[in-house]
């Protein structure tokens, strides 16, 4: 399995989705719904994916939520600030939110990962979050604010999928959703690109740290917004009362090419216990 462990992010780089980027600056927002900045068109930072996820407790109604997701820089010098500026419904404030360095890429990029602190929310109402994506480099300001009208991504109103994906640059993302311990099999979601009709996504995964790996085919599940589909897939990985740690990564084949996600390199991993 070894060839999944490798960061295969070059694949996803080549064919990335044309994603509109900014320069300029910059505006105090001061209520949900308003742009975060002004829109210059750039090339020098672009979202992958972000997701949000809630914890829900069901003796008090109640929730959390948080949005973490990965960004792509261009390395226009050694010292660099990428800051995600957020809004989120509940707290009605902007607020900066400093990014951290992943790792280098071959093409002169990096990839950094941010995550937000957990908010409070009625598990009654949606948590939101709106963002933008702030990256200051050499004496120069860039932004990537979606054409000017943020990025969105919210969590379900109740827990029956209290987990949302948005895709920037990414052609394909992935979160696994839940295990059933009466059946032994752990559920998971995949959002990608609608690039052709006709496409086979399969999921590799292993239970024993890739000594033995097993595949199974995902199934569609629903359309998306923005040309994505929405996927999902069911892994066997043990019978009643079996607690599973799981590790799995995506093959996506389309028109002639073959995308895999390894959760940029670390592999999607799910932990029953």
């Amino acid at each position: 399995m070894n060839q999944i462990k490798i960061s295969l992010l070059g694949i996803l780089l080549a064919v990335g989705l044309g994603t509109s980027l900014f320069a300029c600056g910059t505006e105090e927002a001061g209520e949900y719904g308003q742009s975060s900045s002004m829109a210059v068109a750039d090339q020098a930072v672009e979202l992958y994916h972000v997701r949000a996820e809630s914890n829900y407790e069901y003796a008090s109604q109640s929730a959390q939520a948080r949005m973490f997701g990965y960004i792509e820089v261009e390395n226009l010098a050694y010292h660099k600030q990428v800051t995600v500026r957020y809004l989120s419904r509940q707290t009605n404030e902007w607020r900066d939110l400093p990014a951290t360095y992943l790792h280098s890429l071959d093409n002169n990029k990096e990839v950094w990962f941010f995550i937000s602190d957990w908010v409070s929310y009625s598990a009654r109402l949606s948590a939101d979050f709106q963002f933008a994506i702030q990256y200051l480099v050499d004496g120069q300001e860039y932004w990537d604010n979606n054409n000017g009208n943020d990025y969105r991504i919210s969590t379900g109103a109740r827990p029956i999928y209290p987990t949302d994906l948005v895709l920037g640059k990414s052609l394909i993302a992935s979160f696994p959703r839940s295990y059933h311990s009466w059946s032994g099999n752990v559920e998971g979601t995949i959002m990608l690109v609608n690039l052709a009709y006709h496409k086979q996504v399969d999921v590799f995964y292993s239970t024993d740290n890739w000594q033995n790996t097993q595949v199974v085919a995902a199934g569609y599940g629903q359309p998306g917004s923005n040309n994505t589909e929405k996927w999902f897939f069911t892994l066997p990985v043990g019978g009643y009362g079996y607690s599973p740690d799981v590790q799995y990564a995506i093959r996506y084949r389309v028109d002639g090419m073959e995308i895999w996600d390894n959760n940029f390199g670390a592999d999607y991993s799910y932990s029953a216990n």
